[in-house]
């Protein structure tokens, strides 16, 4: 006897193991950064340093060990670049498939989950130019609302350009910034990521239009990074950062 309802409704497993790869590189990416804004407030905001410091400095927000240094975001900055909506369907010479990040999509991939990521089509004149590449950090630069500052933020792996498959691009709304040394994004990525928790970003927008819109060039010349002065502290960021993710 058949049921017709449930014959030839057998799972894919391919399709469910993939699943729960993506639910625990999330889980494991998102642990990762909170850990890392934990760390980053106990050395570089409490200045509880793993090393002896050498005293301190005086700067612009008090004295602070003279191991870090206050520098201005767009000091680090090498590039930044704009997105390419592009179309739904394919139309003369777009006709490039890419996975398109949109604001609302930054909260989901930064968690590993890319299955609302919309696929467009570009020209390929706008991959050359707009391709996102891993350390790579995107900030949603139009959107928010009364309660929610626009400038949502999130890290590029390269892990998580294998997962998406496509060409990898942003919408207009969104902005992407590229560092000089890639070595320092996810460190600057956490700190950006813990002042828009804490809502400093409200003090970067405006809303003229209806809409509102992060100043992008207040936010790279207002917000001050707090930078370690030696390779040998970063060093010990990220190896006690990799160690504690070890243990997950």
């Amino acid at each position: 006897m058949r049921y017709p309802l449930l014959h030839d409704y057998s799972l894919p497993m391919d399709v469910e193991l993939k699943k729960l790869a993506q639910k625990r590189a999330g889980l494991v990416r998102t642990v990762r950064s909170s850990y890392a804004r934990n760390l980053l407030i106990k050395w570089f905001v409490d200045f509880e340093l793993p090393l002896v410091s050498a005293g301190n400095h005086q700067t612009e927000y008090g004295e602070m060990p003279k191991e870090i240094e206050l520098t201005p975001l767009e000091d680090l900055i090498d590039t930044t670049l704009g997105g390419e909506w592009g179309k739904e369907n394919i139309e003369g010479r777009y006709d490039q498939p890419i996975k398109c990040i949109r604001g609302t999509d930054i909260p989901n991939v930064a968690k590993a989950y890319y299955d609302d990521v919309p696929v467009r089509y570009v020209q390929k004149k706008h991959i050359k130019e707009k391709l996102i590449m891993p350390n790579d950090i995107i900030v949603e630069i139009s959107g928010g609302s009364p309660i929610q500052s626009t400038g949502r933020i999130c890290f590029i792996t390269k892990e998580t350009l294998e997962d998406m498959e496509l060409p990898v691009l942003c919408t207009n709304f969104c902005r992407v910034i590229r560092l000089k040394e890639p070595k320092y994004a996810e460190f600057v990525y956490n700190y950006l990521l813990l002042l828009y928790t804490r809502g400093y970003f409200f003090n970067l927008e405006n809303n003229t239009t209806g809409i509102k819109n992060l100043i992008f060039g207040a936010f790279v010349k207002n917000i001050k990074v707090p930078m370690a002065n030696s390779e040998d502290l970063f060093d010990r960021f990220y190896e006690e950062l990799d160690e504690y993710c070890k243990n997950i």
